[in-house]
């Protein structure tokens, strides 16, 4: 059975009500910044805003705001913990991404949510809003290579062993996959034709989505780092996570037996193996932010809001 969390309070699927007990000491400006989905001993998940960074980074230095660093504060102040708490991070968003972000409460965690995301057993759903007309539906498989400003670049070759010459010997091929399907084109009076889409990120490399839409040609709108052509003064990006599935990493688990190698899996110094078909799947849903709503209209919001929340199961590797 999967769950399917809207708020930090309750969740409905199929007429069933989950409630959840509110936090002791919540502090109500820091749960305004942070839009708390779901949060629970092992896990928080949140709906990120845009124009914060996921962890600090050198822009922190200028006073940037970064997610990591309000959670921590959250944590520390609702649990009253005078040390500090611990939270971590295992997977990110770019800056003026919005959407579904999970951290951890606990070390263990920690470890077994990063296993997942690396083993793709996470399944992250995007909507983007990108230039141009784009229909249909395709899988998309490119190798990037970072270059100079952090900027993500498709290369032709896949094959990490014929890397044309362009490619400096530090640097590495990455292959990057996603599929993407059109849910429709709409025409903006300043903008043109421009196109919906719904994302299933695959392989989860640094700027992917970004760079993958604009070497198709369709760069995601506000996003001038990428070749869209439109700026915007608040640097709105129309890209959000807007449903995150995952298992949870303690609910349901159990030990089912012990790796003969001896090294631990999911950060286990025992070298005990989870049975992830224990483990309970959560659905977790980022409703669009409202600036959306002022930028494209009701209609792609409403669009959006109608896409399938239940996703269904992960296929396992």
């Amino acid at each position: 059975m999967s769950l399917v969390f809207q708020s930090s309070l309750l969740s409905k699927q199929k007429g069933i009500l989950l409630k959840f007990p509110r936090y002791k000491g919540a502090h109500s400006r820091l749960d305004r910044q942070l839009h708390t989905l779901y949060r629970d001993a092992h896990i928080i998940v949140i709906s990120k805003a845009a124009g914060i960074l996921s962890q600090p980074d050198e822009r922190s230095i200028g006073g940037a705001t970064d997610l990591l660093g309000l959670v921590r504060a959250y944590i520390k102040k609702s649990a009253g913990k005078q040390n500090g708490a611990y939270v971590g991070l295992v997977h990110r968003l770019d800056r003026n991404v919005t959407g579904c972000m999970v951290f951890a409460l606990r070390s263990k965690a920690a470890a077994r949510l990063s296993y997942d995301f690396k083993n793709r057993l996470v399944r992250k759903m995007y909507v983007a809003m990108v230039v141009g007309t784009l229909s249909g539906e395709g899988l998309l498989t490119n190798s990037l290579v970072h270059g100079r400003n952090n900027v993500a670049r498709v290369m032709n070759r896949v094959n990490e062993s014929l890397q044309p010459p362009s490619v400096p010997s530090n640097k590495k091929l990455e292959q990057a996959q996603l599929y993407f399907k059109s849910l429709g084109t709409f025409y903006h009076p300043r903008g043109g034709a421009q196109t919906l889409l719904q994302i299933q990120l695959i392989s989860g490399k640094k700027h992917q989505i970004r760079a993958q839409l604009s070497h198709l040609g369709h760069p995601i709108v506000g996003d001038v780092k990428y070749k869209a052509p439109t700026h915007f003064r608040d640097k709105f990006m129309a890209l959000h996570c807007y449903s995150l599935t995952l298992r949870h990493p303690s609910q349901g688990s159990r030990i089912v037996k012990e790796l003969t190698s001896g090294e631990g899996v999911c950060g286990d110094p025992k070298g005990r193996k989870l049975d992830h078909e224990k483990r309970q799947i959560m659905d977790f849903y980022a409703p669009l932010p409202e600036s959306w709503q002022a930028r494209f209209g009701a209609d792609v919001v409403r669009c959006v809001h109608e896409l399938p929340r239940d996703i269904g199961d992960i296929a396992l590797a």
